[in-house]
C-alpha cells in the first residue's frame, strides 16, 4: 500500500461561542501552566492583553476524514456543481479514511494511486465537514462542565455542535447548541482530576454571513497559491443547499505556478490549522462554565518536487 506523507503544522487560533470579545493568541497561564480564569464578562486574557471568553490552544488531536485527494487541470468549482472530471487522484473513495493529527508529528495518509504524469493548476480535497478534536485543559479555578461536574481539570466529551448553530441533523450526530440552562449540552467535562477526553465534533456547515452559503466568499491567499471551499452533500457530488444537508467540505487550492508531475515526483501536503481549537467559556454569578471546544477549518499547501 502506498502512503502519502502529510506534514501537519498546527497553529493555535480562535473561534468562540457567544463571545463578549475575541482573544487573538493563547491565554495567559500561571506558573503552574493553568489558564487563568475569572468569573466576569471577560473570563480570560490572552498573551497580547486582549480580554475575552475563549482561548486559542493547540488541540491534543485533530481528526479529519478524507474521501478525495487529487490534482486537477481545471478548477473543480467553475460551475455551481463541483466537477472532478479533470482530476487525477491519490485517493477517491465513497468511504472515508480517518487521519488523526498531533502536534508536531507528521502523519501518513494511505493512498490507492498516483496522479497521471502531466501539469496541474489545482489540488482538490474532499473531506467530511464534521471536524473533530480531542483536548484536555487545566484552569486556575474551578470550572463547571457537562451535567454540572466541576473542577480545575476539563476535557472534551462527545458533544456535537455546528458552526452556524442552525444544523439540526448530521451523519456523525445531531448538533446541539450549548445552553447554560441545560448542562447536558456543554462540550467539556470537568472534575477535580483529569477526565478522559473524547472526540468532540463541530460541523462546518455554513460560509454565509447572513443566510446560507455553500461557498467561501473569497479565496484565501497562501504560500504558493490560494484556497477556497465549498460545502457538499453526502453523495460527494451535489453542492449543499442548506446547513442541514451539508456533510462534506471540498477544498480547492489554486497553484500560483502550475505544478508538473513526473514518475519521480514526491509530494508534501502541509496543513496549517488556524482556529484549530477554541475553548469557549462563560459565567453566571460566581460560576465559570466551559461550554465547548470548537473546531475550525485549515489552510493547505502541496509541495511537489521532482
Amino acid at each position: 500500500m502506498r502512503y502519502f506523507l502529510l506534514i501537519f503544522i498546527v497553529i493555535s487560533s480562535l473561534t468562540s461561542i457567544n463571545a463578549k470579545a475575541e482573544t487573538e493568541t493563547t491565554c495567559v497561564r500561571n506558573a503552574s501552566g493553568e489558564i487563568i480564569v475569572t468569573a466576569q464578562s471577560n473570563v480570560v486574557t490572552d498573551t497580547d492583553g486582549n480580554l475575552g471568553d475563549a482561548c486559542q490552544e493547540i488541540p491534543d488531536i485533530y481528526r479529519l476524514q478524507f474521501y478525495k485527494v487529487g490534482l486537477c487541470t481545471a478548477d473543480p468549482f467553475t460551475s455551481a456543481q463541483t466537477d472532478f472530471s479533470s482530476c487525477s487522484f491519490f485517493m477517491n473513495s465513497a468511504t472515508a479514511t480517518t487521519l488523526d493529527i498531533t502536534m508536531p508529528a507528521s502523519s501518513s495518509l494511505p493512498i490507492t494511486s498516483l496522479p497521471a504524469i502531466g501539469t496541474y493548476g489545482y489540488m482538490v480535497l474532499l473531506i467530511s465537514n464534521a471536524l473533530q478534536l480531542q483536548h484536555s485543559e487545566v484552569f486556575s479555578a474551578s470550572v463547571t462542565g457537562k451535567e454540572g461536574t466541576a473542577g480545575k481539570f476539563c476535557a472534551t466529551n462527545s458533544a456535537v455542535t455546528s458552526y452556524s448553530e442552525t444544523k439540526t441533523s448530521g451523519v456523525l450526530g445531531n448538533p446541539v447548541t450549548p445552553d447554560l440552562n441545560d448542562l447536558t449540552t456543554l462540550g467539556m467535562t470537568c472534575g477535580s482530576s483529569a477526565p478522559t477526553p473524547a472526540f468532540t465534533t463541530e460541523y462546518m456547515d455554513n460560509f454565509g454571513e447572513s443566510g446560507f452559503s455553500a461557498n467561501t466568499s473569497a479565496s484565501i491567499n497562501l504560500t504558493g497559491g490560494a484556497m477556497k471551499g465549498r460545502l457538499m452533500q453526502v453523495d460527494n457530488t451535489t453542492t449543499a443547499t442548506s446547513a442541514d444537508n451539508s456533510e462534506r467540505l471540498a477544498v480547492v487550492f489554486t497553484f500560483t505556478t502550475p505544478q508538473t508531475v513526473t514518475s519521480e515526483s514526491q509530494y508534501d501536503l502541509n496543513f496549517k490549522i488556524q482556529d484549530s481549537v477554541a475553548i469557549s467559556l462563560s459565567y453566571s454569578g460566581s460560576t465559570i462554565f466551559s461550554t465547548k471546544s470548537g473546531a475550525n477549518p485549515f489552510q493547505i499547501y502541496m509541495g511537489i518536487s521532482n
